[in-house]
C-alpha cells in the first residue's frame, strides 16, 4: 500500500498520530528536541557555569572567566593581555575540563576576549530572570484626534490602557459632544 501524501502537512504522517488531544508542553519539548534545542543542554551549561571554580581549579578559574559559548566555542574572558596571553596556553585544558565535566566533546574551540567591565557567568544568578523595564511615555500621548467608532480608535486606546497600567491611572475617552466639538480619544 502506498503513502499517503498530504502536502499541507509535509514531514507529518498523519496516520500516526493520536486521536486525542495531547499536552503542548510534552510535545513541544519532543519537537524541540528533535531540532537540537534540548532544555537539558542549557540546564548542564548552567552547572558548568556555576561549578566553573571547581571545574578548572582555584588558579585557572581566577584568570579564565566564563562569558558562554556560541556553536562548539567556549567563550571565555581575560582581565588584561598579559591573562589573555597566559590562556592562550590553557586552551587544551580549559576545553579537557569543561568537557570532562559535560561528559561530552560539546567543545572544540576557545575563543578568548578582555572583560572591558563584563559580568562573568559566574556571577550571574541565572534562577531570576531580569524585567525589561516598559516604554517610556510619550509627550505627545493621548492628543490624537480620531472618530470613536472607528478601529484605529480602539487600538489606539489599548495602547494609552498600556501606559495607564504602568501609572496606574485609568484611560479616558472622549466622545463627541452635543454642541458638535470635535470627538477624540485621549486624556
Amino acid at each position: 500500500m502506498e503513502k499517503k501524501s498530504h502536502g499541507r502537512f509535509a514531514g507529518f504522517d498523519l496516520d500516526k498520530r493520536g486521536t486525542g488531544p495531547t499536552d503542548i508542553g510534552s510535545s513541544l519539548s519532543q519537537w524541540l528536541a528533535k531540532q537540537g534545542h534540548c532544555a537539558r543542554k542549557r540546564d548542564v551549561l548552567c552547572d558548568l557555569w556555576r561549578n566553573w571554580q571547581a571545574v578548572m581549579g582555584d588558579d585557572l578559574a581566577e584568570r579564565a572567566r566564563p562569558l558562554g559559548s556560541r556553536g562548539d566555542v567556549i567563550l571565555i574572558g581575560g582581565d588584561d593581555q598579559c591573562v589573555m596571553q597566559e590562556l592562550v596556553y590553557e586552551e587544551a585544558e580549559i576545553l579537557r575540563r569543561a568537557n570532562g565535566f559535560l561528559k561530552e566533546e560539546r567543545f572544540h574551540r576557545v575563543e578568548l576576549h578582555l572583560l572591558m567591565g563584563r559580568t562573568d557567568l559566574r556571577r550571574v544568578d541565572t534562577t531570576v530572570v531580569p524585567k525589561r523595564p516598559g516604554p517610556e511615555r510619550p509627550e505627545s500621548l493621548g492628543r490624537l484626534r480620531l472618530p470613536p467608532s472607528s478601529p484605529a480608535a480602539a487600538a489606539y486606546e489599548a495602547y494609552l490602557r498600556l501606559f495607564d497600567r504602568q501609572d496606574g491611572g485609568r484611560p479616558q475617552c472622549g466622545f463627541p459632544s452635543e454642541d458638535g466639538a470635535e470627538p477624540f480619544i485621549g486624556r
